[in-house]
């Protein structure tokens, strides 16, 4: 055990080095990982996947650190000179992003609170000076005490360096609706009508996935029927991997019926659903379900 731990330590001191040199577009000669070798592998599989979505197809991440109890893991990953720290969480037989946090692009840039999935890699509200400390986590209750202890010295590796003030960014707000609820983000499209719709969803109710993998409404405040036009998309990143090789369809329903099973296309751990020519009306929200096909 002292001779494996001792390694573990050696692989995080070339970390410490390479952060200090401002090299972060330089890999560490490994992963630093502690815990259940199941676990290790399952994360270093996951993670790569749910970044993806923000960091693109030609930038897969490094990951620096893995550290787990085989419930809760911390991941520190890099790609070019961004880097951040990824928190997960075991539910439902999967690892599932709870929060995370990350740096502007650039070496020695200032770091962004913790937020939740779907926002994780973006600079804006990027103004601390350094990564979230163990305690900070534990604050926020997102790791458990006995987690604190032995993560905390891992964690310094990331806030080896200071931040150059001129890269403090400033804040992209999205044009499009979004709504963030139990680690899922959820986005409709639909530019001419988009203050006036609604969507709101997260978790099936049930406690087994499949065969529901999200649940939404789609909904108006107007007085006035709303005639959402051909073109409008609905767009699902999952906060735990997804099955790339299934297929996908999200079945909407409104008052009491059937209005279309729609198949969905697959990118980067998200789902897009094109939306058919469709009318709100106040009273009469529309319930949407993605389920995998033939389920």
């Amino acid at each position: 055990m002292m001779g494996y731990m001792g390694r573990l330590r050696n692989s995080l001191v070339v970390g410490v080095v390479l952060v200090i040199m401002g090299q972060f577009a330089v890999a560490t000669a490994r992963t630093a990982a502690y815990g259940p070798a199941a676990s290790i592998s399952a994360i270093k599989h996951d993670v790569p996947f749910l970044l993806a979505s923000s960091l693109g197809p030609r930038r897969r991440p490094a990951l620096d650190l893995v550290y787990t109890d085989g419930s809760n893991a911390a991941v520190a990953w890099h790609s070019g000179k961004a880097a951040g720290l990824v928190l997960l969480r075991i539910m439902r037989g999967r690892w599932w992003w709870v929060a995370a946090a990350s740096t502007v692009d650039s070496s020695f840039g200032y770091w962004t609170p913790l937020k939740s999935p779907g926002s994780e890699v973006s600079v804006c509200g990027a103004n601390l000076v350094h990564s979230p400390t163990a305690g900070n986590l534990l604050s926020a209750g997102l790791i458990a005490r006995p987690f604190v202890t032995g993560l905390e010295p891992y964690l310094r590796v990331l806030r080896s360096g200071a931040p150059d003030d001129h890269l403090l960014p400033s804040c992209d707000y999205p044009s499009l609706y979004q709504d963030v609820t139990d680690g899922y983000n959820a986005t409709f499209d639909s530019p001419d009508v988009l203050d006036q719709v609604s969507l709101h969803g997260g978790a099936p109710a049930d406690s087994e996935m499949p065969p529901v993998y999200f649940e939404f409404t789609l909904s108006t405040h107007s007085s006035r029927p709303v005639a959402v036009k051909t073109g409008a998309s609905i767009h699902v990143w999952f906060p735990f991997v997804l099955n790339q090789h299934e297929r996908y369809s999200l079945m909407l329903t409104g008052a009491d019926e059937d209005l279309a099973s729609l198949t969905g296309y697959f990118k980067d751990n998200t789902l897009t659903f094109p939306i058919p020519a469709i009318t709100l009306t106040s009273n009469v929200p529309l319930h949407g379900r993605i389920v995998r096909q033939g389920s």
